[in-house]
Order: structure tokens, then sequence, then C-alpha cells
């Protein structure tokens, strides 16, 4: 149901049945809570490595895990530029290693 849709106006319920609906969801969300599905307020950082590790680290393969990785250090809010630039990039390793060389020497020269 969507949040703040009335319950008897979208199923045409009886009060009894309303009710029953409304013990049946709060029963369901005190299981949640109980079992850390319902989060309380955290920083986002917080919620993404937690992401990670109960998540993405079990059901993502790992090459994806990776372009989430990166995007994030990159300040990226999605993997999809890096899953470009690894799968339909066209490069030479020793070329983009080149690359790679100068940049970090520009970026950390000090």
């Amino acid at each position: 149901m969507p949040e703040g849709m009335n319950i008897a106006e979208s199923q045409n319920m009886t009060e009894k049945q309303i009710q029953k609906e409304l013990n049946r969801q709060a029963v369901m969300f005190e299981q949640a809570c109980a079992n850390g599905q319902v989060a309380t307020a955290m920083k986002f950082q917080d919620f993404a490595e937690q992401w990670f590790k109960e998540y993405a680290e079990i059901k993502l393969k790992t090459q994806t895990i990776r372009c989430y990785r990166w995007a994030e250090i990159l300040g990226e809010s999605s993997p999809y530029k890096m899953q470009q630039f690894i799968y339909r990039g066209r490069w030479k390793a020793d070329e983009l290693r080149e690359v790679m060389q100068e940049y970090v020497k520009e970026k950390f020269q000090d």
C-alpha cells in the first residue's frame, strides 16, 4: 500500500477489517525492528558501509563492488561511469598506466 494511503478507501474494508490490518502491520513492523531491518537516524556514510557489508559483498559480483568503491572515492553517486569506463572503454594498458602515473604525481606532489 502506498505511503499515506487510507486503508478503508483503498480496499473498502469494514472497521473490524481495518483494525485487524493495522494490528497485522504493527506486528510486522515490530518484527522488522527486532530483526534490525528498521534503522534509526544514521549518517549516510554509516548506512553505505552497512549496505556494503550486509548486502553488496554477499549479493554483488566483485567487479561491481569495486566500481561502487571507486565511484565513492571519486565522489560519484553511482558506479555507472566506472562500469562504462571498464567495460566499454577502449584503451591500452601501457598508455593507461602512464596517464594514471602522471595523474597521481600531479595530485599528490606534496
